[in-house]
């Protein structure tokens, strides 16, 4: 049975921030991950507080594709 698994991506990142995650993964691709840029927006806004006087690392990386396993693309 297929189901929509929905979570909100600001609470997880901010449930996670919260019990002391120090890097937070955010997926933003859309067919498989069903994710977007406006999700790590989210979880920027919901955890803004939490960084305060910390530094703070953001980076966006595509998509590996691995060649060893053409068959599943």
């Amino acid at each position: 049975m297929m189901y929509e698994n929905v979570v909100q991506a600001g609470e997880q990142g901010y449930l996670y921030a919260s019990v002391g995650a120090a890097v937070l993964s955010v997926l933003t691709e859309p067919k498989w991950f069903k994710g977007s840029l406006a999700d790590m927006k989210e979880v920027r806004v919901a955890t803004n507080k939490m960084r305060e006087g910390k530094a703070e690392k953001r980076w966006r990386t595509p998509p590996v594709k691995d060649t060893t396993r053409g068959d599943e693309w």
